[in-house]
């Protein structure tokens, strides 16, 4: 099985280690907005596919495998698109809530362990107003790791194709015979014949 150079099977595994860091942020964040009612799993869906990313990236590192290589490059590609997506997600979804902020802390109050709007309805239900502040921060949070998260993606995309695309192949030991033809040695011979002239007409 062929493997990959030293250097860069160290670069997969570090970046890998701050691709899982931010995977495993987005995971926690997904966690909890899917506590608060989230349906739609943000944070969740990046996160894991982060995680799977950064674990390949390390195993580059460890046994420096040009097949878990090809698979850090394919989904460090994935990745961009998911984490880039996920940014403008968290972005759409904290400026939504950002409104939704603005109609809780003036047309809210807390009643009966429920968050009561007086003409106004709320995408989700809050046990508590104050955690308006909470779903605020998870998407802001979500915004600026995916945008760090991107950055590192790729680094790693970069760092997958120079170790599956460009390594340098190994020099390859070619066997080179030179043969040489001796040379004629005369021996015992007799000279070549005397040119004869022929006679002017």
């Amino acid at each position: 099985m062929s493997e990959i150079e030293a250097g860069k099977g160290k670069a997969a595994g570090i970046v890998g280690i701050f691709i899982i860091i931010f995977g495993l942020i987005d995971v926690i964040l997904g966690i909890m907005w899917a506590t608060y009612g989230g349906p739609d799993g943000q944070g969740l869906w990046s996160g894991f596919l982060l995680l799977l990313n950064g674990a390949l990236g390390i195993v580059c590192w460890v046994n420096r495998n040009k097949v878990a290589a090809v698979f850090y490059l394919i989904l460090a590609l994935l990745n961009i698109i998911l984490t880039i997506v996920q940014a403008a997600l968290a972005a759409l979804a904290w400026l939504i809530w950002q409104i939704i902020k603005g109609v809780i802390l003036t047309k809210c109050s807390d009643a009966s362990g429920r968050c009561v709007c007086r003409g106004e309805s709320i995408p989700i239900g809050l046990d508590d107003c104050d955690v308006i502040n909470t779903i605020d921060a998870i998407f802001l949070c979500l915004l600026i790791l995916n945008g760090l998260a991107a950055i590192f993606v790729f680094a790693a995309s970069i760092i997958g194709c120079m170790a599956t695309c460009c390594a340098s192949q190994p020099a390859q030991q070619t066997n080179v015979v030179i043969v040489q033809q001796p040379a004629a040695v005369g021996i015992g011979q007799a000279p070549p014949p005397e040119q004869q002239s022929y006679p002017m007409q």
